[in-house]
């Protein structure tokens, strides 16, 4: 909401990328984003996502390669010639990986103290978050409203948006909130084209749907190997 407001247009020639929080461009490529100076190069290399471009778009998501079927790349713990000259994906270059952050242990705090009712305490924390992330506090988002459910809301936001792309959160927090049921079905991706006269045409496209937004997921199965070996241990009732 007022997303419009600050810049936000998906109509032709609109700009979808200004204005957003300070974590999307550290963590997302888009299109016509600056990746940086490769090495050995004067020049930045500018990302293009659009149909017919650098990195183009690709329509096939199982014939994805170096081109995205979203129109979107990780930029994430990246290097710049992973997706740039001289990539190819391999990711060969060193690249420090982080597997517990201490905005992990704000945010868990957060949500905790939140849970518990101390609404000042969760404030307190999870603008710890998001002062380092160059974004106002909580309290100052225009909307805001000092009670559980705005908070427990906003608590949620932060952590997928600062652990994009980290892998082992969003599906894990989706399953122990018990909301598989209430987020997106399926995944779409922006596909770009470019007009004679320059500008950008934006089209949402849907890439696949989820398999996993039932409540059979709340509870895993026993991995085939270990079942085998254990005869007598059915699997949870919800993968019989």
């Amino acid at each position: 909401p007022g997303a419009a407001a600050v810049g936000y247009s998906e109509g032709v020639g609109g700009d979808p990328y200004s204005n957003r929080d300070a974590r999307f461009y550290i963590n997302i490529l888009y299109n016509m984003a600056n990746y940086g100076v490769p090495y050995n190069c004067t020049a930045p290399f500018i990302v293009e996502t659009f149909v017919g471009g650098r990195n183009g778009f690709n329509d096939v998501i199982s014939q994805e390669t170096q081109r995205s079927c979203t129109g979107y790349y990780s930029r994430k713990d990246k290097q710049v010639k992973y997706w740039g000259p001289g990539g190819g994906g391999r990711g060969n270059e060193a690249t420090h990986w982080v597997f517990f952050r201490l905005a992990e242990f704000y945010l868990n705090r957060a949500e905790a103290l939140c849970e518990l009712g101390d609404l000042d305490g969760a404030i307190t924390m999870v603008n710890v978050v998001r002062e380092r992330a160059l974004q106002p506090k909580i309290q100052d988002v225009p909307g805001f409203q000092k009670n559980y459910s705005f908070l427990i809301d906003r608590i949620r936001n932060e952590r997928r948006v600062e652990f994009c792309l980290e892998g082992h959160y969003r599906f894990n927090d989706q399953r122990r909130w018990k909301i598989l049921d209430k987020t997106n079905r399926f995944i779409t991706g922006m596909r770009i084209t470019k007009d004679g006269e320059g500008k950008f045409h934006y089209q949402r496209k849907k890439i696949r749907d989820y398999n996993s937004y039932t409540d059979k997921y709340l509870v895993m199965p026993i991995p085939l190997e270990d079942a085998k070996k254990m005869a007598g241990m059915k699997q949870p009732a919800a993968w019989q």
